[in-house]
């Protein structure tokens, strides 16, 4: 550091001192950084006294560069302005050499660097080795690395296949070289891809050195007039873009991340292709959402295409991110068509992936939607990238695909969301990694006009104002789908997975739920799928927006699951017109779910999981003797261990298995809703229901009663000794099942259970009773009472007089005015004459309990007076 008390600090017109940061100056906190009147490049340094002549001290430290002034991510002109100052042009060499007929000729070098970027500097030469150089320099501060450096330059001239001369661009730094470029050769020229709005085109090149002076060089290679125009210097710094946001699609798009077009990797393919052509592709890298290139291929040229590339200059991108492009083309709807579509990755400029076609591209939602073919198409990387590549080519010969837009790449990081129970959850941005999985969206079966699936992406989108629709004409044999799937999750089975939709056609719910299928997937596969009637309109914990007329179409799962899919069918009855449906979300919920690490299924509502409850549903049986969800009697699809009707008997467990008493609200159940109810140890099961006792198997024949179709095996089935046998129209024992005779899916049929709509039942009857002995009828061996075995009297559609009551429970089967008692010649026994043996007459006795008095029990059967095969009381004539 040398004192130079002979200079002043500068100041602006008012006197205020001009500060400006310095790289490499001393590190010393009483001193100021200040330029000096007369002396470029050099810093004034003052203690902490008055700034004056005296104590100045002269340093010439490296300056920083005013590309730190610059916007990040965004060419700006290297002219002198607000951002840069001390920016000069010169004329290096226009010489006239051996075989050059006329010299360069520049002209107006000066408006280079003149801050008008709309006027240029020209050249004109003819001849062999004739050169034009011109350069731009900042004779103040040095530009690091990673800079990029170019000019923006008339595109007149560069466009043939052989231009004739050459065009490199050279960095310089302290009057050395320090690299150079050929960005056009004599042999080929600018790709059109590249111009700009106005026909111009920035030709240059991301840095590796330091400069502080860039160069353009035009030389001539044959012996024609070449004439340019330049128009100002690029310089662009680069600043990493934000981390992408989890689950959030992101435009690749500057300023916010350091993009730029790969011309190695953009323009048209090799095939020759007249009238093909890719253009405005820095409309890709803004950030109008709006704006976008073109891809345009001709229908007569089988395997032309068109590839726009976007890199990132200063990220690498993680293994699992989504890579696409948003794009729009109307033709592309026709799936065979989407097989010309190709997403391709690469890494410091070595490909890394490729996938190509409908069935392994995929879609994310993006923040514009709308008909018509504009779409996402891409794929979820397994390999690390920094660029990603679409490329557009014409699979089928002698179609025009006409224009493909192509609006901006999209990145989408992928971030799990851990689940949990009771919960409702929407399959949308940013909650969930969701795609559409275009494989299984679309339209599908013979051609179809009319049939339409827009907007898919909607079905992903945080917007609860936007939807997707599919459109299905009346009469076609086609269908309209879309899938939704998580790459990164299963979802635990047992949970409720489904859509939200609108029917836009006012269908009664029959009508429209017969059009729908929903079905699930995993890695690919299809797992399972409801349809029609099995579909419920389910209850969700929460809504999904505010539009009128939604409705949440789904089924419980039994297998676990990546993906979720609705698919529409044209509907049953053509005579309702077209079938429009609405789409705006998939669903996912957890109240029952028992997959994985999570088990939220409470079945009982006790606040206990199923999987620590020891009576899931409290019928009182312990769920280890039920087969603690192994089993089920009935195969209604519920396990006896949640089925309050294990044998589908109109009988409720509670009842057959003993505890009834305990059921002091008749609901089906034992819980805290009934009076002296009591769960000391908080294990799920009522204290009182608790006992090391079997539960009851009245005939004994090893099957407890609540899984017996007889429990009395006195050939009468239980659901019509339990006055149900209404309900059992093809006499095998239980209640019919039909579609969704089990609304609420407790394992008592509608039709039986006084509460349908909720786990449980409601007042429910005593079992019946006939004779009153405190024995119900599908425990007793003579229901009667009348001394004739129930076995004998014939099942319970068995009603000789028509009276309505079945012989099994009627005193005077004939009806011929004399007691089945007293015909069945057990008279004796009934010394009341009321027409039943029971605990009224004298003598009586039942000591096994089996509800038929000990007397009347013989091996003979009942008498035939007349001996016609009709025992007397069933005989009118006996």
């Amino acid at each position: 550091m040398m004192p130079n008390p002979a200079v002043s600090p500068a100041r602006d017109g008012a006197g205020n001192l001009l500060a400006r940061e310095w790289k490499n100056a001393p590190d010393r906190a009483d001193c100021l950084s200040l330029p000096l009147e007369g002396e470029p490049g050099f810093a004034w340094f003052a203690g902490a006294g008055e700034l004056a002549a005296g104590n100045a001290e002269i340093v010439n430290p490296a300056p920083v560069a005013q590309i730190g002034s610059a916007p990040c991510n965004l060419q700006a002109p290297w002219v002198n302005n607000a951002t840069f100052d001390s920016i000069s042009a010169t004329v290096i060499d226009d010489v006239v050499s051996l075989g050059c007929l006329v010299g360069s000729n520049v002209s107006n070098i000066g408006n280079l660097s003149n801050g008008d970027t709309t006027d240029s500097a020209t050249f004109q030469m003819t001849g062999l080795n004739c050169d034009a150089t011109l350069s731009v320099e900042d004779t103040n501060d040095t530009y690091p690395a990673g800079t990029y450096a170019g000019f923006k330059v008339s595109s007149d001239s560069l466009l043939d296949v052989s231009v004739g001369f050459d065009v490199t661009i050279e960095t310089w730094n302290g009057g050395a070289l320090q690299e150079s470029q050929t960005v056009v050769s004599s042999l080929v020229g600018v790709d059109a891809s590249l111009l700009d709005g106005s026909g111009d085109v920035v030709l240059g090149f991301v840095t590796a050195q330091d400069f502080d002076e860039v160069r353009i060089v035009y030389e001539a290679a044959v012996g024609v007039l070449v004439t340019g125009e330049v128009y100002y210097a690029v310089v662009e710094p680069f600043c990493a873009g934000d981390p992408l946001p989890c689950n959030m699609t992101t435009s690749m798009t500057a300023p916010d991340y350091p993009v730029v077009i790969d011309s190695e990797h953009t323009g048209v393919g090799a095939a020759a292709c007249i009238g093909c052509s890719v253009t405005g592709v820095e409309k890709v890298i803004n950030d109008d959402e709006t704006d976008a290139a073109a891809i345009v291929l001709t229908a007569g040229v089988l395997d032309a295409s068109g590839s726009i590339a976007v890199q990132d200059l200063l990220t690498d991108y993680a293994a699992g991110t989504f890579a696409g492009f948003e794009i729009e083309n109307t033709g592309l709807l026709d799936l065979s068509l989407l097989q010309g579509i190709t997403v391709e990755t690469f890494l410091a400029g070595v490909p890394k992936e490729s996938v190509t076609g409908s069935g392994s591209l995929l879609t994310v939602a993006t923040s514009l939607l709308s008909g018509g073919g504009r779409m996402t198409v891409g794929f979820i990387t397994t390999q690390s990238f920094d660029e990603v590549k679409l490329t557009v080519s014409n699979p089928v010969l002698g179609v025009d695909l006409g224009s493909t837009l192509v609006y901006r790449a999209l990145f989408k990081s992928l971030c799990e969301l851990n689940l949990s129970c009771d919960q409702t959850y929407y399959l949308s941005e940013p909650d969930f990694p969701v795609i559409i999985d275009s494989g299984l969206t679309g339209v599908e079966g013979v051609a179809c006009v009319g049939c339409a699936v827009d907007d898919s992406a909607a079905v992903i989108s945080s917007d609860q104002n936007d939807f997707a629709t599919i459109t299905m004409p009346a009469g076609v044999a086609a269908s309209g789908s879309i899938a939704v799937f998580d790459p990164i999750e299963t979802f635990p089975e047992g949970s409720t997975a489904g859509f939200t939709i609108r029917d836009a056609n006012g269908l009664l719910e029959a009508d429209l739920l017969d059009s729908l299928t929903v079905c699930t997937y995993n890695d690919g596969g299809e797992q399972e799928c409801s349809e029609g009637g099995d579909l419920l309109n389910v209850s969700l914990l929460l809504n999904w927006g505010a539009t009128a007329g939604l409705q949440d179409v789904g089924f419980k799962t039994t297998l676990p699951f990546d993906e979720i899919r609705i698919t529409v069918d044209p509907l049953v009855n053509a005579g309702l017109g077209d079938n429009e449906i609405e789409v705006y979300s998939a669903f996912l919920d957890t109240r029952t779910a028992t997959g994985g690490d999570l088990f939220c299924r409470d079945t009982d509502g006790d606040g206990i999981r199923d999987n620590v409850d020891a009576d899931d549903d409290d019928d009182g049986i312990p769920d280890i003797q039920e087969g603690d969800g192994a089993v089920d009697t009935d195969s209604d699809g519920m396990p006896d261990s949640l089925d309050l009707d294990s044998d589908n008997d109109g009988l409720n467990d509670v009842d057959e298995g003993g505890d009834g008493g305990l059921d002091a609200n008749n609901d089906g159940r034992i819980n805290s809703a009934d009076v002296g109810f009591a769960d000391g140890d908080s294990d799920g099961q009522a204290d009182a229901s608790v006992d090391v006792n079997e539960e009851p198997n009245s005939d004994g024949d090893g099957v407890p009663d609540y899984r017996d179709l007889d429990s009395d095996n006195d050939g009468i089935n239980d659901v019509a000794e339990a006055g149900y046998g209404a309900f059992d129209g093809d006499n095998d024992g239980m209640v019919d099942v039909s579609g969704t005779n089990d609304s609420d899916g407790d394992g008592i049929q509608d039709g039986v259970d006084g509460a349908p709509g909720v786990f449980g039942d409601a007042a429910d009857p005593a079992p019946l009773d006939t004779d009153g002995d405190g024995i119900p009828d599908y425990r007793d061996q003579d229901g009667d009472n009348d001394g004739i075995p129930d076995s004998e009297e014939g099942s319970g559609n068995v009603d000789t007089d028509g009276d309505g009551v079945p012989n099994s429970r009627d005193l005077d089967s004939d009806n011929d005015g004399v007691n089945d008692v007293d015909e069945g010649g057990d008279g004796a026994l009934d010394t009341n004459d009321d027409g039943q043996i029971n605990s009224d007459d004298t003598g009586f006795a039942d000591d096994n309990g089996d509800g038929q008095a000990d007397a009347s029990v013989d091996a003979e059967e009942e008498p035939d007076g007349d001996g016609d095969s009709v025992p007397d009381y069933r005989d009118l004539d006996s």
